[in-house]
């Protein structure tokens, strides 16, 4: 006997059948015939006694599916901000979410490119020193490099040996007991000769003292100096010159051969009341010059012999000064005189004229800085101390 079952199945009436069981457990058709029913051959897996219903489940009982195969319900779509059923989009010129919850509502605005920075209207840069070539360059001390005949700047004129020895020149030419003597030499009377004194130091408290006034030539005078002895001062009384060759020499020898040995500088005073110094600075310098020195000086003259290698820097130094840089002819001997002295361990200091007795003098190093260019011209500047 077949059983029909109606059943509803998404919104569907649905029909299930079964076969009646017989007594023998067999089942058949109602007229006993044994057909095979393809789907209750095998009883579709489910346990004895109950049988697959239509929505996959197997039955002991007859009713509607307890589990229908109901489609599950899509889920609702998000938007391009993350949020289910948002209606934010991105579907807009700018491409941005923008909408819903996003708090957007308008693209922003495009960033302003940046300016290009003008480019300064710098005028091109002259070389100063474009005289002496490309390569050439302004230092310190003028134009080196190229043709300038200098690779470098010189040595300061004004390092600190120089300046110690401006400092204590000044000291000790401003001492009173100097002043004092000073005064008698009558220093600022022509055609007087030339006078001097040597000045001493006491070793036990260093006070200052000076020895009798000596007298010479109109040319030249001998100074006696004393074991404690540690200058001299002789009077050019009949010229405003300089030291000369003669008085150079005279001081290196002194400290080339330590007698005295304390005594490294020697003042020369000009009928004008301009005052020089000279002062070894460099002991080992002082002695390779004096070595060059020995037989350069004119023994006549009193200047520099110009046969020498020292003679021929003193004359082009000089002709030099006089003729290219229009000097008067005491000022270029003084430059002159500075020319030979570079480098030699002896420095040359020069105050300003004064009426003695004065304590205001003020000795400065007053030197000349010396050049070759690749052609062999020499050119020679002053350099002094400020």
């Amino acid at each position: 006997m077949l059983n029909l079952f109606p059943f509803l199945k998404n919104g569907e009436v649905k029909i299930n059948y079964t076969a009646e069981v017989r007594a023998d457990n067999s089942y058949g058709d109602e007229d006993g015939d044994d057909d095979d029913d393809d789907d209750n051959d095998d009883n579709d897996g489910c346990p004895e006694g109950t049988w697959l219903n239509g929505c996959g489940e197997c039955w002991s009982d007859f009713g509607i599916c307890s589990n229908p195969e109901d489609p599950e319900e899509p889920d609702e779509p998000t938007d391009c901000n993350g949020d289910i059923g948002g209606s934010a989009s991105d579907i807009n010129p700018c491409q941005e979410c923008m909408g819903g919850n996003t708090g957007i509502y308008n693209c922003p605005e495009d960033p302003e490119e940046p300016e290009e920075p003008e480019e300064p209207n710098n005028p091109p840069v002259e070389n100063p020193c474009a005289e002496f070539g490309s390569s050439a360059s302004m230092a310190a001390c003028g134009c080196i490099g190229g043709s300038s005949g200098r690779t470098e700047c010189p040595p300061d004129p004004c390092d600190q040996a120089a300046q110690a020895a401006g400092t204590a020149a000044t000291n000790l030419f401003n001492n009173v007991e100097v002043q004092s003597k000073l005064l008698q030499t009558g220093s600022v009377v022509p055609g007087f000769p030339e006078s001097g004194f040597s000045i001493r130091q006491s070793a036990t408290d260093g006070s200052i003292s000076t020895s009798a006034i000596e007298t010479g030539t109109p040319n030249s005078v001998n100074i006696t100096n004393y074991q404690n002895s540690i200058a001299d001062v002789h009077v050019h009384a009949n010229s405003n010159y300089p030291p000369s060759a003669t008085d150079i020499f005279s001081l290196a020898e002194i400290s080339f051969f330590g007698d005295p040995p304390n005594l490294n500088t020697s003042f020369v005073v000009g009928n004008d009341g301009t005052q020089y110094a000279i002062t070894v600075t460099d002991q080992s310098k002082m002695t390779a010059f004096y070595n060059q020195m020995n037989g350069a000086v004119d023994p006549v003259t009193n200047n520099m012999n110009p046969t020498t290698a020292l003679g021929q820097i003193f004359e082009n130094s000089y002709d030099y000064f006089l003729n290219q840089m229009n000097y008067s002819p005491r000022d270029a001997f003084e430059r002159a005189t500075a020319a030979i002295l570079e480098d030699s361990g002896i420095s040359l200091l020069k105050a300003p004229p004064i009426s003695p007795p004065a304590t205001n003098s003020d000795f400065k190093k007053i030197g000349v800085d010396k050049s070759t260019d690749s052609n062999g011209n020499t050119t020679f500047n002053a350099s002094d101390c400020p």
